[in-house]
């Protein structure tokens, strides 16, 4: 699974080289409604809401494909841009991390890249560039809070650091948890993704750790959720996207064998 989200009442997923959004309701029994597909999409990376739109970055056409929620009409929003996550902000501007720079292999361990954060309008017109430092290895994830800051998840587990930051728009560090790779009170390994709940506390898929983590306001960790695979076969291995409901306060987390399973966060 690469992306989750949900919008009136639906649930959106989104696989790696399927070239459709697969649609549930977002009820009991999670019925599968008709899936949307989008014919050029060629390897999803990531999917997000408006209030009336889905956007799917696709590194791979080098596109941001746009489906309206009323009709599931679909466009291509945006063209030459390869974008790992996409993200809605609060004024309903679209966060895009880029990634640049690409060095090593997956194979060999050493598998590297840095990043910058795109802001467009709705109507496509880019407005910001922030660009990360380069003590930001490997960024995967990026999402805006009501403060103007954005959270940034980064580091491979054969990277220096792995953590989360909070940076400025100017991309100046602000906050930052973690450190070298482990599984550890303050560590994370492979932290692929994030999500903000109702009081902007950033949820976590510290994702080779098998583990969904709480950082509270100064960053302090609580475990929120942990997987116990015996084997790489197991059926549930890799907490790999997150998706915090505000509207039902649930939290989606999907899985690398491409499960989703649903928790209930708030009481």
């Amino acid at each position: 699974m690469t992306g989750v989200t949900t919008l009136n009442d639906k649930i959106f997923v989104i696989y790696e080289e399927l070239p459709c959004i697969i649609v549930y309701m977002s009820q009991e029994p999670y019925n599968r409604l008709a899936d949307i597909g989008i014919s050029e999409l060629k390897d999803p990376q990531d999917i997000a809401v408006s209030s009336s739109c889905l956007y799917v970055s696709d590194p791979v056409s080098v596109a941001i494909w746009r489906v309206t929620a009323a009709n599931s009409k679909v466009d291509q929003w945006l063209s030459g841009v390869e974008a790992m996550s996409v993200s809605v902000t609060s004024e309903e501007k679209l966060m895009l991390l880029v990634w640049i720079d690409f060095e090593g292999s997956v194979e060999e361990h050493n598998w590297t890249w840095y990043g910058e954060i795109h802001v467009y309008s709705e109507s496509a017109v880019k407005e910001t560039v922030i660009r990360l430092s380069h003590d930001i290895t490997a960024p995967w994830c990026a999402v805006a809070t009501t403060k103007k800051t954005v959270i940034v998840s980064y580091g491979y587990e054969w990277h220096e650091i792995n953590g989360v930051c909070e940076l400025d728009m100017n991309g100046c560090m602000l906050k930052t948890f973690g450190s070298s790779p482990g599984e550890g009170v303050g560590q994370l390994k492979g932290p692929g993704y994030v999500s903000l709940d109702d009081e902007e506390r950033i949820i976590v898929a510290d994702t080779a750790n098998n583990r969904v983590l709480l950082l509270k306001k100064q960053l302090m960790q609580q475990v929120l959720v942990t997987w116990h695979p015996q084997s790489l076969d197991e059926d549930a291995w890799g907490p790999v996207r997150l998706h915090y409901d505000s509207r039902s306060g649930r939290l989606l987390v999907g899985l690398d064998n491409g499960h989703l399973d649903i928790y209930e966060l708030r009481t």
